[in-house]
């Protein structure tokens, strides 16, 4: 396990440093393509790629930190606050890609298109702080590999159930955040058949990862063994809330597609009960486990 970790890290501090420099290519690129430059296309050609590079780059962090979790069994503040932030910069990558393509729009049709360059500059925030804290947890947590201990012993995988929660409530959260954003916005309902799953998935990703990752590693266990009793009551608790939630949320969004026939809600009410759901089962299942 000490060597995967400190191969892991290693890949994520390499990774983290292409996409440092991808960062400040992607400022000098910006500006060009802003300025009309000649070579706009190329540019922005090898935007998108250094997007692909960043979504490889979160999610080998996001694994690396699922190692991390399991193997000290221990769920500081400063280790949450990364995932967190983190999953922030990784769903924020999906808007940049939108305002990629409005942007693509905008220019072949010489419209102005200030809101989404200002998008552009503001996602740098989440993804600067996000390489920041995790390059501070990665050097430490390296240096202190050879002394870090399993025996600091917590109930049946009581770290990774806490993990897979509240990776759970955040992206129900910017989930559910994003839905009522397009709510609010004027987007026809024909484009929204188009990115509903991108959307959904991209949000979804990090939750799939870790909920993928318990399963691989639970896989040998009885399934009346995943859980502990308390577990399995919080889990009960939180289902029961959820299942209770779903019905005025439903009845929310059934009355919005009945009331505005042409609202964005005939296409969005699967993913705000989605979210919304998770948001609710995910915190729920927090809040009962520290009761």
């Amino acid at each position: 396990m000490k060597n995967t970790l400190r191969f892991s890290g290693i890949v994520v501090l390499i990774l983290e440093a292409i996409s440092v420099g991808w960062m400040g290519y992607n400022v000098f690129a910006f500006g060009a393509i802003r300025q009309h430059a000649p070579l706009s296309q190329l540019l922005g050609t090898y935007v998108a790629i250094g997007y692909l590079v960043a979504c490889l780059f979160h999610i080998v962090a996001f694994v690396t930190l699922f190692l991390m979790f399991q193997a000290t069994k221990k769920m500081t503040t400063f280790r949450v606050i990364t995932l967190i932030i983190g999953i922030i910069s990784f769903i924020t990558i999906m808007g940049e890609l939108g305002a990629l393509n409005d942007i693509g729009d905008c220019l072949q049709a010489g419209m102005p298109c200030t809101p989404e360059w200002n998008l552009l500059y503001f996602a740098f925030l989440p993804h600067g702080l996000f390489q920041i804290l995790l390059a501070i947890l990665m050097v430490t947590f390296l240096r202190q590999i050879p002394h870090e201990s399993r025996s600091n012993g917590t109930s049946k995988d009581e770290t990774i159930f806490a993990i897979v929660h509240l990776i759970g409530a955040c992206c129900g959260l910017l989930g559910l955040g994003f839905t009522v954003l397009i709510f609010l916005s004027p987007v026809k309902v024909q484009t929204l058949k188009w990115i509903i799953f991108p959307y959904c998935s991209f949000i979804l990703l990090p939750y799939g990862l870790i909920l993928l990752y318990w399963l691989v590693a639970k896989r040998k266990e009885k399934r009346s063994d995943w859980y502990d009793e308390k577990q399995w009551q919080d889990i009960n608790k939180a289902g029961m809330v959820a299942m209770i939630v779903s019905i005025p949320v439903m009845t929310l969004l059934f009355g919005l597609t009945y009331v505005l026939p042409n609202n964005p809600g005939v296409i969005m009410w699967f993913p705000a009960y989605l979210f919304s759901l998770l948001l609710v089962f995910s915190g729920g299942t927090l809040y009962y486990s520290r009761k």
